[in-house]
C-alpha cells in the first residue's frame, strides 16, 4: 500500500480508457486489502513521487491482530477514493467544489463479496453503485453473460431516473469495493441539480460511456 507524499502518478487500468491521476494523500495499493483481487494497471510517475509503502504482509499480520482494521482502512481509503472520483468522473464535471463536498459525504463505502448481486435482471435497483476495486460480470435475463464491468462508471442511474427495471443482473466475480448512494438520496440531488439529469442523459448516450461499459466475453476469454 502506497500513501503519496509528494508528486503525483498516473493511473491506467487495462480495460479503461481515461487515466486518473492521483496526488499528495491519494493512496495506490488499496485492493490489497480484498481477497483475490489483483490490480490490472500501471501507475506512472508523473513528476518526482515521494509515498509511504506499508507491505502487504504488515497488513495482513496487523488485520489478523486487529480485525476491525481492515473495515476502518477501506472505509477511509474508500473515502479518498469518493474525492479522487468526484473530481475526475465526467459524471460530476457539472458540479461546483462545494457541491461535489456535499455529495461525497452521500456515499457509502461498500465491501461486497464475490457472488453478491449489484443489480438483478427483472428488479428495480435501490441505489447508484460505482464498482472501484475487483471484478464484475453483466449476466442477461436469458443467463448468458454479456461481459465483464469497467471500473469507476456508475451503474444504476438510468433506472433510477426512469423507475425502470433491471435488464441484466450484475454480480461480482470477486470481493468487490463499491461505492454506493441511495435511490432517494439521488432523486433529492437530481431534483437540485435539474442539468445532472440532462448530463447523465447525453453521457449515457456517448459511444464512449455506454449503460454498462462492458468488455465482451469473447474479448475477455481471448485475453484469458
Amino acid at each position: 500500500l502506497y500513501v503519496l507524499v509528494e508528486g503525483s502518478v498516473q493511473l491506467v487500468r487495462a480495460r479503461d480508457a481515461d487515466a486518473l491521476v492521483l496526488s499528495e494523500g491519494d493512496v495506490v495499493g488499496i485492493s490489497c486489502l480484498l481477497d483475490r483481487v489483483s490490480y490490472l494497471g500501471d501507475v506512472t510517475a508523473q513528476t518526482k513521487v515521494s509515498a509511504l509503502r506499508i507491505s502487504k504482509l504488515l497488513l495482513d499480520r496487523l488485520v489478523v491482530e486487529h480485525p476491525p482494521l481492515s473495515d476502518v482502512l477501506l472505509e477511509m481509503l474508500g473515502r479518498r477514493l469518493v474525492s479522487t472520483l468526484l473530481r475526475t468522473a465526467p459524471m460530476f464535471a457539472a458540479f461546483d467544489d462545494e457541491a461535489r463536498a456535499q455529495l461525497a459525504s452521500m456515499f457509502e463505502v461498500r465491501r461486497a463479496e464475490r457472488g453478491t448481486k449489484i443489480l438483478e435482471a427483472g428488479r428495480r435497483t435501490d441505489g447508484l453503485y460505482i464498482p472501484m476495486i475487483g471484478a464484475l460480470s453483466a449476466i442477461g435475463a436469458d443467463g448468458e453473460e454479456l461481459g465483464r464491468l469497467k471500473l469507476g462508471r456508475a451503474l444504476g442511474q438510468h433506472l433510477i431516473l426512469t423507475q425502470s427495471p433491471s435488464p441484466v443482473t450484475v454480480m461480482t466475480d470477486s470481493e468487490v469495493l463499491v461505492l454506493r448512494m441511495s435511490a432517494r438520496r439521488f432523486h433529492e440531488i437530481a431534483s437540485a441539480h435539474p442539468a445532472m439529469v440532462t448530463h447523465l442523459e447525453d453521457l449515457a448516450l456517448g459511444p464512449d460511456t455506454p449503460t454498462f461499459s462492458l468488455v465482451p466475453a469473447a474479448q475477455k476469454k481471448r485475453r484469458a
